[in-house]
């Protein structure tokens, strides 16, 4: 009954995906400043390219919210198939460093026709394989955090992963919810019972949050609230590894400080194609190794869609800061 269902909306699924990666082909070279390309050797070759300028890689293969089990699956072959890709890379240079980076509703969260249950234990079971998949090349990887929904599903993933295999593994926390305070002390905790370092990276946070209440709303509230958990993880660096994901140089002065002062290295992680002059400033720190975000595949019409807009604000706030005004 189930299947007699569900089935009719798979098909309609399959073909909308179909329809709407025909009609933006053409559109897709507006996102290359953004975006690596719609095939994984194209990120591979940008993960390249950002070694030899000193920095690392952090790899996502786009997409998101997957209902059809098949975009499940497929995605699941595509990030084996990278890791594949990575390993080579690594094998013929052996200072090559990369990550990925994977995302629940990627991987059977919100598939259709599932329990709740049903689709958490399959979420888990396709991300642990990815995982295994990756530690067995020496490639980390990161979970990355989405809207609230998820989080405790994520960070409860996170910590079953990291118990099993003891490292190479991190995950993101997210400034605009009020929970995270809490989610990063309770990580120090895990951490300490664990006897390893846990992987943080701290973020402002994309995703909306309109109808959470227990959510920062207020830019100002959260840029404060990022801060207040910048100090936390550095306070606790003993028992973190930190990145901060950001282009604000108020944060990285932050964090620049707060790292001599501890004598504690973090990554700072930047956006492929957003705040090059930045970005190439961040590439002269050799303590705090740059990190750039490089994503790929044929769903990157949303993706740079929202960078566009991105590099809108950037743009305008850059003009500000390199004029002597920013912040």
């Amino acid at each position: 009954m189930r299947a007699s269902v569900t089935q009719p909306n798979f098909k309609r699924m399959r073909l909308a995906r179909k329809i709407k990666r025909a009609v933006t082909f053409p559109v897709f070279p507006l996102f290359s400043p953004w975006v690596a390309g719609r095939h994984r050797t194209g990120a591979v070759r940008e993960a390249v390219a950002v070694n030899k300028r000193g920095g690392k890689a952090l790899i996502n293969y786009l997409g998101e919210h997957y209902k059809d089990p098949l975009f499940v699956q497929e995605a699941k072959k595509e990030y084996h198939r990278l890791v594949w890709e990575l390993a080579k890379a690594k094998k013929s240079n052996q200072n090559f460093i990369a990550a990925i980076s994977i995302k629940p509703s990627q991987f059977g969260f919100d598939v259709i026709g599932l329990q709740t249950q049903e689709s958490r234990k399959n979420t888990f079971q396709n991300m642990r394989e990815i995982v295994e998949h990756a530690r067995r090349h020496g490639i980390e990887v990161e979970i990355d955090m989405e809207h609230s929904n998820y989080t405790d599903f994520t960070l409860d993933t996170f910590k079953k992963l990291l118990s099993e295999f003891k490292g190479g593994l991190r995950v993101c926390l997210q400034a605009n919810l009020q929970r995270t305070e809490q989610d990063l002390l309770e990580l120090v905790r895990f951490a300490q019972e664990l006897g390893v370092r846990v992987g943080i990276r701290l973020v402002k946070g994309v995703y909306p949050e309109i109808q959470n209440l227990k959510a920062f709303h207020k830019d100002e509230e959260i840029i404060e609230n990022f801060k207040r958990l910048v100090r936390i993880a550095f306070e606790n660096s003993g028992n973190l590894g930190i990145a901060i994901g950001t282009h604000r140089l108020d944060i990285f002065n932050l964090a620049n400080r707060l790292s001599k002062e501890t004598r504690t290295k973090y990554e700072p992680q930047m956006l492929k194609g957003i705040a090059l002059k930045l970005k190439r400033e961040r590439y002269k720190d050799r303590e705090n190794k740059l990190t750039v975000y490089v994503p790929y595949g044929e769903d990157a019409v949303e993706y740079g869609s929202r960078r566009a807009k991105k590099f809108l604000k950037l743009l305008f706030y850059g003009s500000l800061h390199w004029v002597g005004k920013g912040k």
